[in-house]
């Protein structure tokens, strides 16, 4: 009996953590752990508190790393500091990531958040079980695009080329046909006008022609009419008869 005591004390762990503050330019934070033995299966409640060193933060962040073999994550809540805390637990075992907001702001200190974690370890000791951590704030690289500086194609978009000028190292994305244009947009070649060309008139035109022979049947008509019109004229003349004269 004694002995299965024994076993169940062994599940007690008692926490002496030290956790030094983590300070922005003026912003600190620190932990307030949970005193006493902590039992293995108990709920315990860890709080973040802020210090703003007389600035006033609208959104900040915070980041935790605890000992996985010792808590389990449970849950998080703002503290009087913040109307809300958004937790971030995709960066990895053992990795949390606060962001803290406080739509009017906020100056002064105060909790910032309050953690809860299971108690999971199954040995006594003593051990420092979280640790605050500062968020790296990283500039995210831009998208390759037009006019923009490269070194080798591959640092263009895939329609784009890297267009390097003479005795340079660096160059600007620019499309293949044409690299003198910032725009990456090539001019459209204007067209030559369209000089309209006159075919050559063949076959044969109706009423062109018809004119022309009914033209040419009129005269004809007529020459023959004044043609013999005159011969008429000619040989309608009376004839002469010489008188005889007879002795």
């Amino acid at each position: 009996m004694y002995k299965k005591l024994g076993s169940v004390f062994l599940c007690l762990l008692v926490l002496f953590v030290v956790i030094p503050k983590l300070a922005y330019a003026a912003i600190s934070f620190e932990i307030v752990p949970p005193g006493g033995q902590l039992v293995r299966g108990q709920e315990v409640t860890f709080t973040i508190n802020i210090d703003t060193g007389g600035e006033s933060i609208t959104t900040i962040q915070s980041g935790m790393t605890y000992v996985t073999t010792a808590l389990e994550y449970v849950s998080s809540a703002a503290g009087p500091a913040m109307d809300s805390i958004q937790v971030d637990t995709t960066l990895g075992a053992g990795k949390l990531l606060f962001t803290g907001t406080k739509a009017a702001g906020f100056t002064g200190k105060d909790a910032f958040a309050t953690v809860v974690f299971k108690i999971i370890a199954t040995e006594s000791g003593s051990t420092e079980l979280c640790t605050l951590w500062q968020p790296t704030t990283t500039t995210p690289t831009p998208a390759p695009q037009c006019n923009g500086t490269c070194t080798t194609s591959a640092d263009c978009p895939s329609n784009l080329y890297c267009s390097v000028p003479a005795g340079s190292t660096t160059g600007y994305c620019r499309m293949q046909a044409c690299p003198d244009q910032i725009g990456c947009v090539c001019p459209v070649p204007t067209a030559p006008p369209v000089v309209p060309t006159a075919l050559p008139t063949t076959g044969f035109d109706v009423p062109k022609n018809t004119g022309t022979i009914a033209g040419l049947i009129f005269l004809a008509t007529a020459a023959g009419i004044l043609f013999y019109s005159k011969r008429n004229k000619y040989t309608s003349r009376p004839l002469k008869h010489k008188k005889t004269h007879r002795s």
